[in-house]
């Protein structure tokens, strides 16, 4: 399948197709979150290919606020002339439902370009918790409702989410508690300031292997390389249950298509690279490297999905 993609992609960059991507000597890739998160580590791995392959400057520009929507519309209302690309974290599904009034439409004000991957999330418990299982999670939050904490990178975030569903499936409640972003959630986890964590394998894994968390549960279908003797939620009795992280890349959505087809075809070109894949998968990444058409139907029914756990439990961006 992604022999296929790669051919079609390529197809559309040819001289017949495309155009220069942007006539300017530098280009923008927007990252709406700080530096050192995955995001901004796939933009700065992304940046040197794509600045050779079309003689550009690539300035990764970190426009973090707002569960990245900031950033976000930074990009949709910049000029549609091919010297904006936007990388998006699985907020961006989010917060169409949780933020008030936001200043562009998600679905129609950014094109999409690429799915690039996906990835469980991973609950961990640390040690001085004195748990080992989800079992044991069970059992506690039945004998004293809300005693067991949970960090998440914010406040609505996808494990927030994630985690409430799982939460309202197994009739416990668990007490969250949201901060601002993955490297402070990590660091207290560690600490064990907070009982456990649900975040990616990519901020996790380290620690797990170290034997500062404890791995309980992952969020996938099925199990993840990385984490290959944790149990999926499905296999705990929660039956046809799935949350995903996800990266994702935009561009403005009056960018011609054109440009967004070249522009695809230079992406598909990096994650083709080896080096670039293994990368991506370090990152405890399944590489999905999309054509833009995956890109916008995924997010359609993320969207939708996540708007009913947010209402269905009146959370808020300002909790």
């Amino acid at each position: 399948m992604l022999r296929r993609m790669l051919i079609a992609a390529l197809l559309a960059a040819s001289p017949a197709a495309a155009q220069d991507l942007c006539a300017e000597r530098t280009m923008r890739f927007i990252v709406p979150f700080p530096p050192g998160g995955s995001v901004d580590t796939v933009a700065r791995l992304f940046a040197p290919h794509v600045g050779q392959a079309t003689g550009r400057q690539i300035v990764v520009d970190n426009r973090a606020g707002a569960s990245g929507s900031v950033g976000t519309g930074l990009a949709a209302a910049a000029p549609g002339d091919g010297c904006t690309v936007l990388l998006v974290f699985d907020t961006h599904a989010v917060n169409p439902s949780l933020i008030q009034r936001l200043p562009f439409d998600t679905e129609r004000d950014l094109a999409p370009l690429m799915l690039l991957g996906t990835s469980p999330m991973v609950l961990a418990a640390h040690p001085s918790a004195n748990i080992t299982s989800w079992a044991q999670v069970l059992e506690r939050s039945r004998a004293q409702p809300a005693s067991l904490t949970y960090a998440s990178i914010g406040q609505g975030s996808l494990a927030h989410l994630a985690m409430t569903q799982i939460a309202n499936l197994a009739g416990i409640q668990l007490t969250h508690v949201p901060y601002r972003g993955g490297g402070p959630a990590v660091q207290d986890a560690v600490a064990g300031h907070v009982n456990m964590i649900l975040a990616t394998p990519f901020v996790l894994v380290q620690h797990i292997r170290d034997g500062r968390l404890r791995a309980i549960a992952q969020t996938g279908a099925a199990r993840s390389a990385q984490l290959g003797e944790t149990p999926t939620f499905r296999e705990l009795g929660f039956d046809r249950f799935e949350a995903y992280a996800w990266w994702g890349i935009l561009m403005p959505g009056r960018t011609p298509a054109p440009m967004v087809g070249r522009m695809h075809a230079e992406l598909a070109r990096v994650v083709a690279m080896a080096e670039v894949r293994a990368r991506l998968e370090g990152l405890g990444m399944d590489v999905a490297a999309t054509d833009p058409e995956g890109l916008r139907r995924f997010i359609a029914a993320e969207i939708p999905r996540w708007r009913e756990v947010i209402r269905a439990n009146g959370i808020t961006a300002g909790d």
